[in-house]
């Protein structure tokens, strides 16, 4: 928490210096409280702040309010604190963001749901649907454990251009939960595209796993084995009638366990036996990202906004073989194995500095 509040408050440091002009003394005096705070001396802080307040002019007096506010919390006064942030709030001025960030984190870390809605609710009103509004509604329906609605709130926020990649991930485990495969399969992946190191990497690799390899992996891979040594058409004992007809729905195929990974079996020109799963794994990817690109009518494309928002330019653009092939490489770099397959391909590498 501590580490969450220090980068906030150095954050606003860096704003500060670049677009306020403050008075000789005021700044004098921020720098001097902002030094007590870093160095975690925050009742040292909290009183130059409060004196620089009475020295600054009006129309910055909100910056030395909002460090008010935050020295309060952390000194664990709670209700100063909170009456602190509500007064910039309340003005709706330049630092409502960032007195809403504090005021949040306060309301979560205190467990106070409903104070969270209603600061949430207003502040909405005032400013629109911003990202980190969104995320206290998220946040909101997770305790409640709705998760129509958190899919739905994570879908806006993944459609906002300061979407991370494990916003993606999380909305793929949604996905995952509620068997719709394919967008599980396309969140999770590209997630990890926009976002090789998130926290939620390793959760995104076990959807992709299990969706693209399944368990039937390695015994689809000696199938294949066999038959390419005696020339022969392996048999996975799958039906695969489905991809022959009209775009799917999600009623009449799931993408793909294990039938998409099977597809690929039965083409033994196509590097099949790779060096380690983890070349496989981004193999699948590539394929996956062709067929979903290929069924933009699908039924289960109807389900959201994010296919206008964001897949549809993606899966455009990896419609090139060698950009697919490059992003499907990206998107397991964070793995040691991952970085090492696309390192040791000059070709890629070359497409990466033009990217």
């Amino acid at each position: 928490m501590r580490t969450i509040f220090l980068f906030l408050f150095l954050a606003l440091s860096s704003w500060l210096a670049a677009q306020v002009k403050l008075s000789p003394q005021a700044e004098k005096d921020y720098k001097l409280a902002q030094s007590y705070f870093i160095k975690a001396d925050y009742r040292a802080a909290l009183l130059e702040f409060q004196e620089g307040k009475k020295q600054v002019e009006a129309e910055n007096k909100d910056l030395f309010q909002l460090q008010i506010g935050n020295c309060y919390l952390r000194l664990k006064e709670y209700p100063k604190a909170e009456k602190a942030f509500q007064s910039l709030i309340k003005k709706g001025e330049r630092l409502l963001p960032s007195a809403f960030q504090s005021l949040s984190s306060l309301y979560i870390d205190q467990k106070e749901a409903k104070k969270l809605k209603r600061l949430t609710d207003k502040v909405i009103k005032l400013e629109g649907e911003q990202i980190d509004f969104l995320r206290n509604y998220h946040y909101l329906a997770v305790l409640e454990k709705d998760q129509k609605a958190q899919q739905k709130y994570l879908e806006k926020i993944c459609a906002l251009p300061k979407a991370t990649g494990s916003d993606f991930i999380q909305l793929a485990q949604l996905a995952e939960r509620q068997n719709e495969v394919e967008l599980a399969v396309m969140a999770a992946s590209y997630g990890l595209v926009r976002e090789p190191q998130s926290s939620y990497k390793k959760a995104a690799w076990q959807i992709l796993e299990q969706q693209l390899m399944g368990e039937d992996w390695a015994k689809h891979c000696e199938i294949a084995e066999k038959a390419a040594r005696e020339n022969q058409k392996p048999d996975f004992g799958l039906d695969f009638s489905p991809l022959k007809g009209a775009a799917p729905s999600s009623e009449s195929l799931q993408l793909v366990h294990p039938l998409k990974a099977a597809e690929l079996l039965q083409d033994t020109s196509q590097a099949l036996y790779l060096e380690n799963p983890t070349e496989q794994l981004s193999e699948l990817i590539a394929i996956a990202w062709l067929f979903l690109g290929q069924h933009t009518e699908a039924k289960y494309w109807q389900k959201t906004s994010l296919f206008e928002v964001v897949y549809q330019e993606f899966l455009e653009k990896v419609k090139d073989p060698q950009k697919r092939k490059l992003f499907s490489h990206l998107a397991l770099v964070g793995r040691a194995e991952g970085l090492k397959n696309l390192q040791a391909k000059a070709d890629l590498m070359e497409l990466l500095k033009g990217k």
